[in-house]
């Protein structure tokens, strides 16, 4: 019997690091977890039963940080160089994705990394990557969850 697999709702792919030709995606099954990190060439699966799923982990990482210090650098140098002899308006288009990808930054929140525990192992998850997007995967997991295993957990998930 085949298996339908739905992508989580609202809560995006993923990637690892600076590694933009692989894409990471979260599906859901109705007794596990699927994780499918795609490099355009090879695909590689990773299956996490619900019934398994011991707590998720959430830690919070400099991500926001480093990315506003890098583009606001970049548009502090590009805002200056007419200074150096470029004229305004080349500096002004030159400086925009900068300054975008500052304010988008600055408005996606604080980014994190999430884990799930088994009894087993420990997986990293590619998504979410902002805390904000952290409870919407929470509720979903502990929707998927038995009540039965919540109540009688030593280590909810939480």
């Amino acid at each position: 019997m085949a298996k339908t697999y739905n992508p989580i709702p609202k809560i995006g792919t993923g990637r690892f690091g600076f590694q933009l030709a692989i894409r990471t995606r979260l599906y859901a099954a109705s007794d596990h977890l699927l994780i499918v990190q795609n490099t355009g060439y090879t695909e590689e699966y990773k299956r996490v039963a619900y019934r398994d799923i011991r707590y998720l982990m959430v830690v919070q990482t400099h991500g926001q940080i480093q990315q506003g210090m890098i583009s606001g650098a970049i548009l502090l140098l590009v805002l200056i160089s007419p200074l150096w002899g470029l004229p305004w308006l080349a500096a002004g288009l030159i400086g925009a994705p900068f300054f975008l990808w500052f304010m988008v930054n600055l408005v996606l929140g604080p980014t994190c990394r999430c884990y799930i525990n088994t009894h087993v192992q420990t997986v990293q998850l590619p998504a979410p990557r902002r805390e904000n997007k952290v409870p919407i995967l929470l509720a979903f997991l502990k929707s998927q969850i038995p009540s039965s295993q919540l109540a009688g957990a030593e280590q909810p998930v939480a």
